[in-house]
C-alpha cells in the first residue's frame, strides 16, 4: 500500500524536497515520473526519478501500479496530473495551492497539506497508509467523482450557462 508517486515536470517549483524530507528516515520511497526541468539538478534520497511518459495508454498503466499520488507544488493553477490520478481512484495528497484547494475537500476526496511542510505530509502519508480499506474506498469513490466535476464537457456546459 506504499507505493507512493509524482506525475509531471521536475522543477523546483514543484517542490519535490519536501516530498523528499516527508520520507526521510523511513521505509517509503517514492517514485518521480516526469522531465526534468533544464537547469535543475535535484538530488533526492527517497525518490526515484523516473522518464517521462507521453503516451496515454502507458501513463494509465504506470498511474495503476500506485496508490498514492502527492503534489507537494508551491504553485498550481489546474493541476491536470491532480485530476489525471483522481480519474484513476488514487488516494491524492496535494499542498494547498489555490488549484488543489479548489478540487480537493481535505478528508473526504484527499488530503491537503500547508506548503513547504514536510511534516504535515508526512503525518498525512502515515495517516492514509493506516487507514481501513473502507475508508480507502471511500475517498477513492469520491476522487473519482471530482474527477467528473472537472472534465471539460462538464466545465463548458457550466460555461455556456455563465
Amino acid at each position: 500500500m506504499n507505493k507512493i508517486f509524482y506525475l509531471g515536470r521536475i522543477a523546483k517549483i514543484k517542490d519535490l524536497e519536501t516530498l523528499d524530507k516527508a520520507l526521510f528516515n523511513t521505509n517509503i520511497k517514492a517514485d518521480a515520473i516526469g522531465p526534468i526541468e533544464k537547469g535543475y539538478n535535484p538530488e533526492f534520497k527517497n525518490i526515484e526519478i523516473k522518464p517521462p511518459i507521453y503516451d496515454l495508454k502507458k501513463k494509465i498503466k504506470q498511474i495503476d501500479k500506485y496508490h498514492i499520488f502527492i503534489l507537494p507544488s508551491k504553485r498550481e493553477a489546474m493541476p491536470q496530473a491532480l485530476l489525471e490520478a483522481m480519474a484513476r481512484g488514487k488516494i491524492v495528497i496535494a499542498s494547498e495551492t489555490d488549484g488543489a484547494k479548489e478540487i480537493i475537500e481535505s478528508g473526504k476526496n484527499g488530503f491537503l497539506f500547508e506548503i513547504g511542510n514536510p511534516f504535515e505530509l508526512r503525518l498525512l502519508i502515515f495517516t492514509v497508509l493506516n487507514y481501513s480499506n473502507e475508508v480507502i474506498k471511500e475517498i477513492e469513490k469520491e476522487a473519482i467523482k471530482t474527477d467528473r466535476k472537472f472534465q471539460i464537457n462538464k466545465l463548458m456546459e457550466k460555461w455556456e450557462k455563465l
